[in-house]
């Protein structure tokens, strides 16, 4: 038995089969100050323009190899097709010589990564923080701060950021150093309106996470805003430096109303969201039903959405601490009543065992799961149906344009048969 491509291996091959010429580059745009072509994104070799057909031929060609019964719905395209990520991040590779900030590949190791004048998928003041901090981190003042450094993490909107030290330790030597650079940085750039350092795994694979969540992260603010500000559907979000947040926030006002249009809410349902984060879903459907649940592992997230609920006036909503198991999500079902719709939006390695059978015990009319990984999606399908619920519609959206990474937002209901 042959084994089921991936969607990204598959983008991969209508890219070469379409055998389009490089797009012609500006100055700097994806190239690294020697002029090598950067390879790690399609934003280098293709427009927005050329890239949309042959994503959604990739899509289709993906699609036809499941054995679902259910159609596909038109790609959901991007507003903004490039220059949209409001988190982006430069590992910190050391040498022999000095110091420098690389792109690499995500969730995998470079040797020494590549560096950009501008890159193609990151707001073009992002980039100027980039070389700028490269600069400073190899001259002496800066020298602890470099050495402890693994990424570098730029993250807020279109235009302002919070700028974020990840490094193996945070001591006295370590702060001196990053005080200094913060006051360097921040001269430079207006834009940056808060610094931190955050210590969490040393090996480079986690820029803003941990592999143990029970040991948890360290971090420390050195200068400015305490959170970051976003705008979705006229609300006004805050956060913490560390929550989880949807990289294209030009596109997370459609995500989010893709998804309730399929979730057809009304003021008599109990809405349950999983993996809530700071309440982006929990506090845009708050108005529109009865009551909310959010469920989410970092307490800094959820300290958040408790924060936007009572800025925003939301009285309806409540949110918890805990990380979501097939126990935990029955324990947060029992005590809150069955919930009618039910919202997932997990990482993307899926849901823990246990939990879409918990889920789909209670019976919602409703359940949409947000697929940020297609390639996990059929196996997650596969125990929806083996628990009594069936996919009803699907609505793919670029939300990461210039990669091969399609999200997909799926409607499931309770079998008939």
């Amino acid at each position: 038995m042959s084994r089921q491509q991936s969607f990204e291996e598959i983008f991969a091959d209508v890219v070469r089969a379409a055998a389009l010429s490089p797009r012609p580059l500006p100055p700097g745009e994806c190239l690294s100050p020697s002029n090598q072509r950067c390879s790690i994104c399609y934003g280098s070799r293709l427009s927005y323009d050329d890239e949309l057909p042959l994503k959604h031929l990739a899509l289709q060609k993906f699609w036809s190899n499941l054995p679902l019964d259910i159609p596909l719905g038109p790609l959901l395209s991007s507003p903004k097709g490039r220059n949209y990520r409001t988190v982006t991040k430069r590992r910190v590779f050391h040498t022999s010589k000095e110091v420098r900030l690389g792109l690499i590949p995500s969730g995998k190791k470079g040797e020494h990564g590549f560096e950009v004048v501008t890159c193609a998928i990151e707001p073009e003041y992002h980039s100027g923080i980039y070389k700028h901090l490269q600069l400073v981190l190899n001259q002496k003042p800066f020298q602890k701060l470099a050495a402890s450094l693994r990424y570098v993490i730029l993250k807020g909107d279109y235009t302002q950021c919070t700028l974020i030290f990840h490094v193996d330790r945070i001591d006295a030597e370590i702060v001196r150093s990053a005080n200094a650079a913060s006051k360097n940085a921040t001269k430079f750039s207006p834009t940056i309106t808060s610094v931190w350092l955050f210590q969490g795994d040393d090996d480079g694979r986690y820029y803003l996470g941990t592999r143990n969540p029970e040991r948890g992260y360290s971090f420390r603010k050195l200068f400015g805003k305490s959170d970051i500000a976003q705008e979705v559907l006229g609300r006004k979000f805050r956060f913490a430096p560390f929550s989880f947040t949807q990289v294209n926030l030009s596109h997370a006002s459609n995500l989010v109303t893709q998804a309730k249009k399929l979730l057809k809410l009304t003021a008599s349902d109990v809405f349950l969201d999983l993996y809530c984060g700071y309440g982006l879903f929990s506090l845009s459907f708050a108005g529109f039903v009865k009551r909310v649940t959010g469920v989410e592992l970092s307490r800094e997230s959820i300290q958040a959405a408790a924060a936007n609920a009572k800025r925003l006036h939301i009285d309806n909503c409540r949110f918890i601490t805990t990380d979501i198991s097939g126990e935990t999500v029955g324990r947060v079902m029992a005590r809150g009543g069955s919930p009618t719709a039910v919202l997932l939006d997990p990482p993307r390695n899926g849901t823990a065992p246990g939990v879409i059978e918990t889920i789909a015990a209670y019976k919602p009319g409703r359940a949409v799961h947000i697929f940020c990984n297609i390639d996990i999606l059929l196996e997650e399908l596969k125990r929806w149906e083996a628990s009594g619920f069936r996919i009803v519609s699907t609505v793919p959206v670029d939300m990461f344009p210039g990669t091969s990474t399609i999200e997909i937002v799926t409607l499931l209901e309770p079998s008939t048969s």
